[in-house]
């Protein structure tokens, strides 16, 4: 099953995308900040992480950057940003990470997981 790393500073909404995401069976860590997310990402060394949902306003820092981070060690990974900007305004601010996708805040756990099943099966959005 793909292992996924939720990074997002809003327990609320972290704790839905954990719950939808565990609920289809994938193996999911999480993190509330960019910081505690590299921790988790290199206590994972033995293992492959296939996907990186990141919002896109973290504390001090931001989804890209993260991602940047994150891609560093994970070469591989795939990557959801998270935000509650529409998608023309992440393109015109460059913040999103080529070959990305992108998903807009509110979202359902339908579209969720629809999202992520597209970006795990290389499916593009």
């Amino acid at each position: 099953m793909p292992t996924i790393l939720v990074v997002e500073d809003d327990p609320i909404t972290r704790n839905f995308i954990v719950h939808v995401l565990t609920g289809q069976g994938y193996r999911v860590f999480e993190a509330d900040t960019a910081v505690e997310a590299v921790i988790v990402c290199d206590a994972l060394k033995d293992r492959t992480l296939d996907l990186l949902i990141a919002d896109h306003a973290l504390a001090n820092t931001s989804g890209r950057e993260l991602a940047a981070r994150v891609m560093q060690s994970c070469p591989n990974i795939k990557v959801l940003h998270l935000s509650v900007w529409p998608y023309s305004r992440m393109q015109e601010e460059n913040g999103l990470v080529p070959g990305s996708s992108f998903l807009q805040k509110p979202f359902t756990g339908g579209q969720l997981t629809a999202v992520v099943q597209s970006l795990l099966t290389n499916k593009t959005q």
